[in-house]
Order: C-alpha cells, then structure tokens, then sequence
C-alpha cells in the first residue's frame, strides 16, 4: 500500500494509539485493497471514502496485532461501528490525512473512544458555532487560551470520543447536550453526562485526555471497568 505511511506510536493516558498518515488521492484500486475485502456498502463509494476506510482498518490491525490478532476481520456493525474481537474494546477515527486506532483488553476498560480532527475552518466554525458547545463550555475552553477554532475543533472530538464510547452500552446517537464540560485543563476535559444517561449506566462524568498534533487534536475516551453497573 503505497498511500499510506508507517505505522507510529503516541502514548495518551496509559494507552497506546496507533497512527498512520495518508494520501487518500494516491489511493488506487485494486493496489491498495489487494489485503482487504470492502464491504458491500462501500463497492460504489468514491475513492476518497474508500481510502479512509482502509487507513483506519491498517491501524486498527496495527493494534490488534500488539494483543495477538494478526489475521482479524473488523466487521461493520449497528452504525457502522466496528465489531472487534469478544474480549477487546476499541475504536478508529480518521481525517483527511490521518487515521488513528485503538485497541485494549476488555478486563481493564469497559469503554474506549478516539478521535482525530482537523483545525476547523471559519465555513465549518459558522456552521457549528452554538450547536456543539454552550457559552458556560466556551468559558471554559477560552481560560486555556484557545482560539475559537482551536475551542471548537478541540469539544466536538471530545464528545465524538466520548459518545464513541458510551456507544457500545447505550445503542444509539447521542446528541451534544448529553454531556456537558465541567473542566477543562492543558490535557483533559472532565464532562458531566445527563441524568437520564447516568442513571441508565451509572457514570456520573467521564474524562477526556487529549493532545495536538500540528493542526490535528486527538482525543481518548477511556471508561473504567471499576465501577462499571453491568446492564
């Protein structure tokens, strides 16, 4: 596979993510697939979504190798999330350029969740602005001195990660106002979820750790299996 680029390594948390960058233009047919099976959802996609699809399965193989799969099939499951192996918890995300996964034991996690943006732009910061934060967040965000595209790229990837972990145990979308942030620091954003939501799973707040990279944030979601209410 030529589009895509080593794999790389960044450590968050106490967990490893996996990262690759790509070339989604360089992207070719059946080069690039020749190891992969697409599923039938993609057979009439455009490249580009092909390509992304394929860099985030490259590095969720990358993480599933380092805990003994090295020849598992990553299904598409209910909302086209990911079906991983019976003891693992994971999650992929990727952008234009780059795709990240993770990949845990599920003695350790309940939940996990990662995600990858791009510095919003200004059409993609008019389009968002009072739909994914409160002004009370903002607040919050803005006594980091973070720019309102920084602000805004940085809480819409933290609840993706987020919901991208309570996924699994709640079975459906959530929306922005289902987790509220309380604190936020240089490295971790600290969410209040809604009482309707904490009383179906029994976590009151979830933590948010994450990092810049160039103009990309990631950001992890990790849910401890202490105390996790069994449904």
């Amino acid at each position: 596979m030529t589009f895509i680029g080593v794999c790389q390594t960044r450590q968050l948390a106490g967990v490893t993510l996996y990262l690759r960058g790509f070339h989604r233009h360089e992207f070719q047919e059946p080069r690039d697939t020749a190891q992969m099976t697409l599923p039938d959802s993609l057979r009439n996609a455009a490249l580009k979504r092909k390509a992304e699809f394929v860099a985030g399965r490259v590095v969720a193989n990358d993480a599933l190798r380092m805990l003994g799969y090295a020849d598992f099939s990553i299904a598409i499951g209910a909302h086209r999330s990911p079906c991983w192996p019976e003891n693992v918890v994971g999650s992929i995300s990727h952008c234009d350029k780059m795709a990240v996964a993770v990949a845990e034991g599920n003695e350790r996690w309940a939940g996990i969740g990662v995600d990858v943006q791009e510095l919003l732009m200004q059409d993609d910061l008019d389009a968002v602005l009072g739909v994914i934060a409160t002004a009370q967040e903002h607040a919050l965000l803005a006594a980091l001195q973070l720019s309102l595209a920084h602000q805004l790229t940085l809480i819409f990837s933290a609840k993706e990660s987020l919901f991208k972990a309570l996924y699994p145990h709640v079975k459906r979308y959530l929306d922005f106002s289902d987790a509220t942030l309380v604190c936020a620091s240089q490295s971790q954003l600290t969410f209040r979820l809604s009482n309707a939501l904490t009383n179906e799973l029994g976590w009151a707040t979830c933590c948010c750790d994450y990092l810049w990279n160039s103009l990309h944030v990631i950001t992890l979601v990790t849910l401890p299996r202490a105390g996790y209410r069994s449904q």
